[in-house]
């Protein structure tokens, strides 16, 4: 998939529905087989030949699974978070990956159809990409990510970030973020020591786009707001959601799963939230204190809790 001309970071490059769907887990391999079978038989010609034309990098001779399997199993896409159902896309599935995209989809489930949106600026005639990886798998080293990959998907990626100059570079950035995250996630720290969580939130905010990971940015915000509230900063804790819901619109849009009254109503009323001062109230300030993004000195203001 080529930029046939220039398209800005946000801009929404795909809006597609299914093919089919099917169910993704508590299925016997004969159901499923038959369930992919009459999803295919029931699609037009045209669709149809979409269809079988998609990848299958399932080996013809050791693979115990159908054709049509095959090929759902190499391209389909979870729909949402319960993983319960999978889809198969007869343009979003022929995206390519890479460990440094420059895309990313999610699943609109009230609309019933799948949105590519660009994470960065693409230059006309750049490729665009999205990563088939987890989360987890996407911040192990280059070896083990290229090995998940060849197994998986038949293909040994060969991206800026499993090939070339900075791949031990990246290779360290990536374990960096993956062992603060997990400090921040684990709790334990924003009770014993808050002011370093708020400074890995810091860190993690600012190396998540060196290795494209731009759309994870909300997730570490609301980190860093929930931080915050714990302890009783109504101010900060605005301003890091106010930005959150600014970055979220961006990469998702108005009708993001989270998009809700209640999240958005924590802009102006952070106390409303349930860890409201569970922690303590050290960093006690009121919503009336908050400065606003691109304010002079906002930065420096908002991560002052930050660990030096």
């Amino acid at each position: 998939m080529i930029a046939a001309a220039a398209i800005p970071s946000g801009r929404v490059i795909l809006t597609e529905a299914p093919l089919f769907k099917y169910p993704f887990t508590n299925v016997p391999p004969s159901v499923l087989d038959r369930l992919v079978t009459d999803a295919v038989s029931n699609l037009s010609n045209e669709k149809k030949a979409a269809f079988l034309g998609l990848h299958c990098a399932q080996s013809k001779q050791t693979s115990a699974v159908s054709p049509a399997v095959g090929i759902c199993v190499t391209n389909a896409f979870g729909l949402g978070g319960n993983g319960r159902e999978s889809g198969i896309f007869e343009v979003a599935s022929r995206f390519n990956h890479s460990c440094l995209p420059n895309a990313h989809h999610v699943w609109k489930a009230g609309r019933g159809v799948m949105e590519v949106t660009a994470t960065r600026d693409i230059p006309e005639g750049t490729e665009i990409t999205m990563s088939y990886l987890s989360l987890s798998e996407f911040f192990v080293p280059h070896k083990p990510r290229q090995a998940v990959l060849e197994d998986r998907y038949g293909f040994r990626c060969d991206c800026a970030a499993c090939a070339g100059p900075e791949v031990r570079a990246r290779d360290k950035r990536r374990v960096q973020i993956s062992r603060m995250d997990d400090e921040v996630g684990g709790g334990v720290l924003i009770i014993m020591n808050p002011a370093r969580a708020m400074k890995f939130c810091r860190q993690i905010i600012k190396l998540l786009p060196l290795e494209c990971l731009d759309a994870e940015l909300p997730r570490v915000y609301f980190d860093a707001f929930q931080l915050a509230i714990a302890h009783g900063d109504q101010a900060r804790a605005s301003a890091f959601m106010k930005i959150q819901r600014r970055v979220r619109r961006e990469f998702e849009g108005d009708d993001a799963s989270d998009m809700t009254p209640e999240m958005n109503a924590l802009v102006e009323q952070p106390q409303s939230h349930y860890v409201f001062q569970a922690v303590s109230k050290r960093w006690q300030s009121t919503v009336s204190m908050r400065r606003e993004e691109g304010s002079a000195g906002f930065d420096q203001w908002l991560w002052m809790r930050a660990e030096a």
